[in-house]
Formats: structure tokens, C-alpha cells, sequence
């Protein structure tokens, strides 16, 4: 993308996230897209993306979380029901909640299109919210303060969003701030269903990437060259902090339902290591046996684990650093 600004003498606009260049117009009808938030896997992948766009009427997305929100359009209330909330972001759990070596069988399992499942379980309407100030209120999100030792395995912070659905699963009576009850609750269910259909290529890829526009304040940031190069900061019109805490926090707690029962001693964002079998089944919300390990598995921290001497993840180590383990490890 910088290459393109240069050739055209770093005229018009650019778009950037996260310091990756997205979109570059330079002048009328011309827009160049980067690939970064698509990564296809080869040439025949990405044309079989493009095609799925042009056959709904979409332009070239910029990723994949792009092609749902102009497929799923959604007026959302005024910003003083989220207010209260917009500091907060929301994110998956990952922790190593046994360390060590274990002889015995282990399995390793993963939740089927995990976040698609959990929004399809149904999310507040905004518009229905009202404020409560009762930590037994029924479908609400609250604000809470947690005391020394009786918070959430997944919380880092004192302070922090709850569900009522995590009230009631987690059996934890935090201080209370404030509160919003919903009365009404939306589907997404058949938006899911129309995207199976329209984007056979890329659907579990859209189905990974949809609520991430929803967990953040700000947004892109625009560039312009009309006057010098200046930037501005665009807010983000689609943050939604109340639905990304529904869909992550159902994912976690189903994580943790299944540590207990089937002696768990790994998570990560929407897979487990387990001591005992799940049942699997297809479909959003099923398990799925990644794989089996007889003579049972280790356990270095969060994200690193591996059977005998092969490291399987490795969160947190580049390619040297992998490699420098290995070699540790055989020694």
C-alpha cells in the first residue's frame, strides 16, 4: 500500500487500522484494498471470496467481519445506554490452569463456530434496556466491583462487565455500580443461515470475524494529503461492548462448565485440554475431538503445550524461540 501512495504522489485518502494500511483511494473510482484482513491461502481462494461479494451486490471486502455488517445492518440506540460500558473491552480466556506433565490420556477438543453459536443464543435488543440497580435482575448487564478473591477465573481487572446469565452460573455476588435490563431480544440465527448460503467459501471464516467490529471504541484512522499529511481518528459507529460481553462470556463459561466435569487443565479462547471424553456433534456449539494423546501430554504455561518432545502450540514464542525449546527440551 505505501508503494501505491508513492506512485500517485500520496494524493487522496488512506484508511488504516491497527497500523495496517487497508484502503487507499487516490482519486475518483480508484480504491486499493490490502489482503491483510482477508489472507486467503492462494489465488483460487481469493477469487472464490471476490465472487461470493459480486453475486450479493458487495464491493471487495476489507475483511471478513466487513462482509457481515454490510449484510447485517443494525440501528443502533442512543450512546447513553452504552456509555457507561465503552471502557471496557471484551476477549477470550486463555490460561494454563494445571502445569506440568500428565501420563495419563488427554484430549483435545474445540467449540464448533464457537462465537457464532454464542450470539445465535440470542442478544439484547439496546432499545429495550432500562436501568436496574439488582444483581438478580433477569437478562441484564451489569457494571460490578469485584472483592479480593472472588472474582472471575477470566477477569485481570477489579472492576468490569457481568451478565446476568454469569451471575447465575458463576455463583459470585460482586458489588453492584449499575445495571441495564432488556426486555426484548434479537435473533441472529437466520443472518448466519443466509451467510452459509451466499458465502459457501468464507462462511466459518465470517462466522469468527463478526463481532469484533463491536469490541472497540475507536476505528480506523484517516489520512489525508489535500492540505500536508493529517490524521484523524475516526470513532467506531459500531461499538457495542453489551453484545461482545454476551457472546464472549457464554464461550468462557461453557469452557468452564466443561473444565469441572471432564477435568480440564487448558483453555484457550474456545478449546480445551481435557482428561476425560466429550460427546461431539456437528454443528455451531458442538464439540469437536482435535485429536487424542494415549501416552498423555505437558503442560509449560499458557498457550504452550505439547505430547513427548513436540511443542503443538506455542503462544508467545516466534520461530527461534520455538525452536531454542525444542532443542531444551530433548537435551
Amino acid at each position: 500500500m505505501p508503494r501505491m501512495m508513492e506512485q500517485h504522489g500520496f494524493t487522496g485518502q488512506a484508511w488504516q487500522f491497527r497500523r495496517v494500511w487497508k484502503t487507499y483511494r487516490p482519486s475518483g473510482g480508484l480504491i486499493y484494498k490490502s489482503l491483510e484482513g482477508l489472507n486467503p491461502s492462494d489465488e483460487a481462494d481469493f477469487w472464490h471470496i471476490m465472487e461470493s461479494n459480486y453475486k450479493v451486490g458487495l464491493p471487495p471486502p476489507s475483511s471478513f467481519g466487513s462482509i457481515f455488517h454490510r449484510l447485517c445492518r443494525i440501528r443502533w440506540p442512543k450512546k447513553s445506554l452504552i456509555a457507561p460500558f465503552r471502557s471496557f473491552r471484551c476477549g477470550a480466556w486463555s490460561m494454563a490452569l494445571e502445569k506440568g506433565t500428565f501420563s495419563e490420556k488427554m484430549y483435545h477438543y474445540d467449540l464448533r463456530s464457537a462465537y457464532r453459536w454464542s450470539a445465535c443464543q440470542g442478544l439484547p435488543n439496546l432499545k429495550s434496556g432500562k436501568r436496574v440497580y439488582d444483581l438478580e435482575a433477569e437478562n441484564s448487564i451489569f457494571l460490578v466491583e469485584f472483592t479480593p478473591g472472588n472474582r472471575p477465573p477470566w477477569f485481570t481487572e477489579d472492576r468490569g462487565m457481568m451478565t446476568s446469565e454469569e451471575i447465575l452460573g458463576l455463583k459470585i455476588r460482586p458489588l453492584l455500580l449499575m445495571g441495564v435490563q432488556f426486555s426484548n431480544w434479537l435473533g441472529l440465527s437466520g443472518v448466519f443461515e443466509k451467510i452459509e448460503q451466499r458465502f459457501p467459501w468464507c462462511y466459518k471464516r465470517i462466522s469468527r470475524a463478526f463481532w469484533g467490529r463491536w469490541n472497540g471504541e475507536t476505528d480506523v484512522q484517516q489520512h489525508g494529503w489535500k492540505q500536508g499529511h493529517r490524521v484523524r481518528q475516526l470513532p467506531n459507529p459500531l461499538h457495542n461492548p453489551i453484545w461482545s460481553h454476551f457472546i464472549t462470556s457464554r464461550v468462557k463459561l461453557r469452557l468452564l462448565e466443561t473444565v469441572k466435569q471432564a477435568g480440564g487443565v487448558h483453555v484457550q479462547v474456545d478449546a480445551i485440554l481435557c482428561r476425560e471424553p466429550l460427546p461431539v456433534s456437528d454443528g455451531p456449539g458442538g464439540w469437536q475431538l482435535k485429536e487424542e494423546y494415549p501416552r498423555g501430554l505437558f503442560v509449560d504455561g499458557t498457550g504452550r503445550w505439547g505430547s513427548g518432545n513436540i511443542l503443538v502450540r506455542r503462544m508467545g514464542l516466534n520461530t527461534r524461540e520455538a525452536e531454542q525449546w525444542q532443542r531444551l527440551k530433548k537435551s
